[in-house]
């Protein structure tokens, strides 16, 4: 298209020229920037969403671990029940004078998994 403007007769001083491929150049100038804010705030708008679910992942993740944690309290807390209330029965048979042959908290279910 330069080219064509150059070389082209009718326009005959330099400053023709330059005004009117201007008048060609312009719309693709403005086209340009405006693709270019474009550009800019489409990226902008993706750090902002990009920001937002991390911390939207990080609260979930640290509502995963809370769960976890408590879960994991409450198995401790049950198991440590169990042989608590094995080590009562356990200590009475033996006040009692009475055999007490029941297995500990778990061994029945280590013994049902190697068999």
């Amino acid at each position: 298209m330069i080219r064509e403007v150059i070389n082209k007769q009718s326009l005959p001083s330099v400053p023709e020229k330059i005004a009117f491929l201007w008048q060609g150049i312009a719309p693709m100038a403005v086209t340009a920037a405006a693709f270019s804010l474009v550009i800019i705030e489409a990226w902008a708008a993706i750090m902002v969403i990009a920001s937002w679910l991390e911390e939207v992942l990080e609260r979930r993740r640290e509502r995963d671990r809370e769960r976890h944690r408590k879960e994991l309290e409450a198995a401790v807390d049950n198991e440590r029940r169990q042989w608590m209330e094995w080590n009562r029965r356990r200590e009475a048979a033996a006040v009692a004078g009475e055999d007490f042959n029941e297995p500990p908290p778990g061994a029945s279910e280590d013994s049902e998994e190697t068999t």
